[in-house]
């Protein structure tokens, strides 16, 4: 479904067809799409295999095959069956980009450093260290935005406020994909296309401490400037958990080489 609303908001945008290729397993881990390389790449931070127990399996069938074929890029929604391994997932998501890359050029006349797109991990029922960690660190290398150093040329779609509390499916997996897919696409469109004029949400910028106050300030926010609003972005489902006043969350990161924790 993402796949499909990311691509029809891109034709509608740009007025040209928009041709998809759909490769998928539900319920698989990102070793499972890595090539060889990739998990060599990170055989320091994660020796464990893919989730269906074959690493690189999924990448030998379902990629690989398709390198012979010229892309613009790739939109990437995975990372719920890692949620437990933030450390390993910020080493084998770049390497994995990197290799898909190099693969995609030697095969085909794609550029060598085509634009990648990720979703970020709905926010969860009960939520604790885990998934947040997973978002900041395995899925932005704790950059907390993309495209960063690590990962250039790349986007992302912020979905932690479409936490589904009642879906069958699991708080994580939101039904509301339209959103999902309306944010990848106003992403790529600005990072993958060049529109400069579309934004894409805020980015952090800094943090300053004023007495009791703490002010930040954020980049990228659009003519309209920021806005506190309800977290519920549909009334046709009630995908959220959150009730009541707008939560807001700020975490300081505190130096580790100091000696002191991260708050």
């Amino acid at each position: 479904a993402v796949c499909y609303l990311y691509g029809l908001e891109i034709h509608e945008a740009l007025g040209v067809p928009v041709g998809l290729l759909n490769t998928n397993w539900g319920g698989t881990a990102i070793q499972d799409w890595c090539p060889q390389q990739a998990l060599d790449d990170c055989s320091h931070v994660a020796p464990t295999p893919g989730r269906l127990g074959v690493a690189t399996h999924l990448y030998n069938a379902m990629i690989h095959p398709l390198m012979n074929h010229t892309i613009k890029g790739v939109v990437w929604y995975q990372g719920e069956s890692n949620g437990g391994d933030p450390e390993g997932y910020s080493c084998l998501q770049p390497a994995m980009i990197k290799r898909w890359r190099e693969g995609w050029a030697a095969g085909s006349n794609t550029d060598a450093a085509f634009p990648f797109g990720l979703v970020q991990l709905a926010g969860n029922t009960g939520d604790t260290f885990g998934l947040p960690q997973f978002r900041w660190l395995g899925q932005t290398d704790g950059y907390g935005v993309l495209p960063n150093p690590k990962m250039p040329n790349t986007f992302i779609a912020t979905s932690y406020d479409l936490g589904d509390a009642p879906s069958p499916y699991g708080s994580v997996h939101s039904r509301n994909k339209k959103e999902v897919g309306h944010r990848l696409a106003v992403a790529g469109l600005r990072v993958a296309y060049g529109n400069t004029s579309v934004h894409a949400g805020p980015a952090f910028d800094s943090a300053r401490k004023d007495g009791a106050t703490v002010v930040l300030t954020f980049r990228d926010v659009g003519a309209a400037g920021l806005a506190l609003s309800k977290m519920n972005v549909t009334t046709a489902l009630n995908v959220t958990q959150w009730a009541g006043d707008t939560p807001f969350e700020v975490c300081e990161r505190t130096s580790a080489a100091a000696g002191d924790d991260d708050d």
